[in-house]
């Protein structure tokens, strides 16, 4: 059903996006340090600083990609954790 969507692979990837933020049974979080911060600063503090200015920011901290940073938020957004 997913190949005729255009959606290959696509429980794979939310398979391993579970796994890395530890949402399966027996499976431990992969977190990274930004990932902690992100969920220590909090979703109210994100807002008002701007989620763009906000990844950018951990991002030049942290030396990853500001895209990486908005990804895993927005997936971290997703299944609350943010």
């Amino acid at each position: 059903m997913d190949s005729k969507l255009g959606l290959k692979r696509r429980m794979s990837k939310v398979g391993n996006n579970l796994r890395k933020f530890g949402m399966l049974v027996d499976e431990t979080a992969k977190l990274q340090v930004y990932h902690f911060q992100i969920i220590a600063d909090g979703e109210s503090y994100i807002a008002k600083k701007g989620v763009r200015a906000y990844c950018e920011m951990l991002g030049t901290q942290h030396g990853v990609s500001m895209d990486t940073i908005k990804g895993d938020y927005h997936i971290m957004k997703r299944y609350k954790l943010v």
